[in-house]
């Protein structure tokens, strides 16, 4: 089977929630009512902003809607996918890094800031206990709160959702990503269950739809289920008197092993120039040792750490020369 890429949550994730029609029917699902009753949320549209910097990209994925609420004021609706699984330390913290790496893109943009709803969308094993920034703060006391904001944010954890609520959603692709999601690690339940899970996304009238909704669900069950190849065709074979997924599978499986080809010559790529790199660097200091370490990095393309790095080796393998008998 192929390596499972850690990022296979994130794929789903972005393909699936880039449709409003779903982010629509799962806010409506699971937000506030007093949320829901302030947005409009029929005018959700789907922006090519990211308010990910570096920092916040070991936590979150992000896909970012334009909404207007139902007076017509427009506000931002921010959907981040906590990718690694695990509880952050301080969410809070990272909803205020976000919010305002989302109102300066705004500003440098001459757009006027706009309020930025993050709606965090777990699937972890841990439970999330939703707290404010002010509970994490030691020495808190009633005279700071004018001070100290709340980093507020709504929170769709997968664990809190029955399997019976998700069930009740409108949209069969929908229902199959999150029971996916939920129950990823879950094998025995995937083995005993898999085949109604998939039977959801016949619900899909469209064949093109269906086809394509196939297509995502089995690369991310390729991917990061805890199943291998037989066993998903397995629970696929009785859906394939309706619909071609067990040609999908096979398409899959194929395109599957061809990546894997195609990374394996990367990763050989890399590897060849690596060890002629270490090879220019050796034989630089072999026959110029009095060259600085700067000059050989500048010449070899590596970093100064690297060339000093080579030459600590080096000294270490080198024979310490005998002495002569007196």
């Amino acid at each position: 089977m192929a390596a499972r890429p850690s990022n296979a949550e994130d794929k789903l994730f972005k393909l699936t929630f880039s449709r409003p029609e779903l982010v629509r029917e799962l806010l409506k699902r699971t937000a506030a009512p007093d949320l829901l009753a302030s947005l409009n949320l029929e005018s959700l549209a789907i922006t090519n902003a990211s308010y990910i910097d570096e920092q916040l990209s070991e936590h979150f994925a992000d896909i970012v809607f334009d909404c207007r609420t139902k007076q017509g004021e427009e506000v931002a609706v921010s959907l981040l996918l906590e990718h690694k699984s695990f509880l952050p330390q301080y969410p809070p913290f990272q909803v205020f890094k976000y919010q305002i790496n989302g109102w300066q893109h705004r500003i440098n943009a001459k757009l006027k800031p706009a309020p930025i709803i993050p709606i965090i969308f777990y699937h972890g094993k841990d439970r999330w206990k939703t707290l404010s920034w002010k509970e994490y703060l030691q020495g808190m006391c009633p005279a700071f709160e004018p001070f100290t904001l709340d980093g507020g944010y709504v929170l769709i954890d997968l664990a809190d959702l029955s399997d019976q609520a998700i069930q009740q959603f409108r949209f069969g692709f929908l229902k199959t990503v999150l029971m996916l999601m939920k129950h990823r690690f879950e094998r025995q339940y995937l083995l005993e269950n898999l085949t109604n899970i998939l039977n959801f996304v016949e619900e899909e009238v469209e064949l093109e739809i269906k086809t394509d909704d196939y297509r995502v669900i089995l690369r991310y069950m390729s991917a990061s289920l805890s199943l291998n190849w037989t066993d998903i065709k397995l629970m696929v074979k009785p859906l394939s008197k309706t619909h071609s997924a067990m040609t999908i599978i096979e398409e899959l499986e194929q395109e599957i092993r061809e990546e894997a080809r195609e990374a394996g010559k990367k990763e050989g790529m890399k590897e060849g120039y690596a060890q002629k790199t270490k090879e220019m660097v050796i034989s630089m200091l072999e026959n110029f040792p009095g060259q600085s370490d700067e000059k050989i990095a500048k010449v070899a393309k590596v970093t100064v750490e690297y060339v000093q790095k080579m030459r600590a080796e080096q000294a270490k393998t080198k024979p310490t020369p005998k002495r002569k008998k007196k």
